[in-house]
């Protein structure tokens, strides 16, 4: 009789704890669905990667990556965010891109290069420095 009330009891421990650790798996994910219908769909925007050498002299190439192919503008801002010069306008290609830039005539000095398409507008600080 006794015996039997233990196991019972213990039983019952183990459903009560499996009921539990089951809600919560269940609360889990729901929590994860609710917040994952908030976040930003990665297919329809460039990722533009920053420049390696600091600061950058002569021609300098700008990688950006594309899971569409879409109209972009490549930009260099100066640190006003005003447009010194329209680099280049053109439909990327799916997967990476690079646009080429020469910055033998533009002034020393920090700059933003820019990434802009219907949807996005990404912005890079540099350094020129070509004396």
């Amino acid at each position: 009789m006794i015996l039997a009330s233990f196991i019972t009891s213990k039983l019952l421990t183990l459903l009560t704890i499996s009921l539990i650790v089951l809600v919560g798996i269940i609360i889990y994910k729901r929590t994860l669905s609710k917040f994952k219908k908030n976040t930003i769909d990665k297919e329809n925007y460039c990722v533009l990667f920053g420049l390696e050498n600091q600061p950058s002299t002569g021609e300098i190439e700008l990688f950006f990556t594309s899971e569409k192919s879409k109209n972009v503008k490549i930009n260099l801002l100066k640190l006003d965010m005003s447009l010194h010069t329209a680099i280049k306008e053109f439909d990327c290609t799916v997967g990476g891109n690079i646009v080429r830039f020469n910055t033998n005539d533009v002034e020393d000095g920090d700059y933003f290069y820019q990434l802009l398409s219907n949807n996005q507008n990404t912005m890079k600080k540099f350094t020129i420095k070509n004396n």
